[in-house]
């Protein structure tokens, strides 16, 4: 039998990163007869030594196109993970794992280079979304947002979220949860302007409850965030911290803040929500996609913030839960169908 082909061109960090690991763990548990196509920056995935085929392109759509010019007819099934179609037309069937967001959305917040990059990718997308039969997503938002933005007719949709939370992550009652918590590297997109801003007008009120962030990337919001911290804003920034040291500091939290804007699926209120914390986050599609949140807020408004927080601070607010689970199973059957 033919094998399956991954194709996971342009995927060399971030959350993408994460889905791959994961994707290509399962594929060699599984001992699936597959190849693999592997983007030149990519870092070592976990289970590479378990890959017995591996082709390493440059991310460029012309190494790309050749490839699939040669090999059009040596796959059962493709599955293309980094959101563009194949540039061919295959014989098989193929599906692909669609999860930039900021592809669809035009973001006030990007500089005017990244929109120009962005819209060229989507027309690549939209240009070579024929060649696809299925679209993946991780949730109903990113759906709708295909549907919005691409060409979708006559196109299967598949919602199957891929993560994994270890044991470690799970509740410890040995620890106090008291604190809240929002991991993410700063982007203008995540909201960390806001929340800094929010909890300056907690600070004001005499609302000092601790805040743990994870920023580690030089910007000037960590400058704003260490002259804040020391005017007394209470804000403990742990910096980079390994995943397997996020455990811990999930455990001592009673609450998650995620003041995205957009998320293809907000893995922080999933590992959050592993951790037995309660979730307040943006009043937006992709928070209520996944979850059940205690309290939501207008991202774009401190003051939101703020009031949501208070709000939880009374005690009244209901238990948050998680509405999805990892379907890398099922991702795997359709692959191998």
């Amino acid at each position: 039998m033919r094998p399956v082909l991954i194709d996971a061109l342009y995927i060399n960090m971030g959350g993408a990163l994460t889905v791959l690991n994961r994707l290509i763990d399962g594929c060699v548990e599984a001992r699936l007869n597959f190849v693999l196509i592997k983007d030149s920056r990519c870092p070592k995935l976990k289970s590479e030594n378990g890959v017995k085929n591996i082709v390493v392109l440059s991310p460029s759509l012309k190494a790309r196109h050749n490839f699939y010019k040669e090999h059009r007819n040596d796959f059962q099934t493709v599955l293309c993970m980094g959101n563009v179609p194949p540039t061919i037309k295959l014989p098989c069937k193929v599906h692909t794992y669609f999860h930039n967001l900021s592809v669809l959305i035009n973001q006030n917040t990007m500089t005017r280079s990244r929109r120009l990059k962005n819209w060229t990718k989507k027309q690549i997308i939209r240009f070579f979304a024929k060649n696809t039969d299925t679209w993946i997503v991780q949730t109903s938002n990113t759906e709708n947002l295909i549907k919005e933005t691409l060409p979708w007719k006559g196109k299967e949709f598949f919602r199957y979220p891929i993560y994994n939370i270890p044991k470690e992550f799970c509740p410890n009652p040995n620890i106090p949860k008291k604190d809240y918590l929002f991991v993410g590297e700063y982007t203008m997109a995540k909201g960390h302007d806001e929340l800094l801003e929010a909890w300056k007008l907690l600070h004001a009120e005499g609302i000092n409850i601790p805040l743990h962030l994870t920023c580690s990337e030089q910007t000037l919001f960590l400058e704003r965030l260490n002259t804040a911290i020391s005017d007394g804003i209470n804000i403990v920034n742990h910096g980079f911290v390994p995943f397997a040291e996020m455990a811990r500091i999930y455990q001592q939290a009673k609450c998650v803040v995620y003041p995205s804007f957009n998320e293809s699926l907000g893995l922080g209120i999933v590992e959050g929500l592993n951790a037995g914390c309660d979730i307040i986050a943006s009043d937006l599609p992709f928070v209520y996609a996944i979850c059940n949140p205690s309290e939501v807020f207008d991202p774009h408004n401190p003051h939101s913030i703020a009031e949501a927080v208070k709000q939880y601070e009374l005690g009244h607010s209901k238990k948050s839960e998680l509405t999805i689970h990892d379907c890398l199973t099922e991702l795997l059957d359709l692959i191998k169908a």
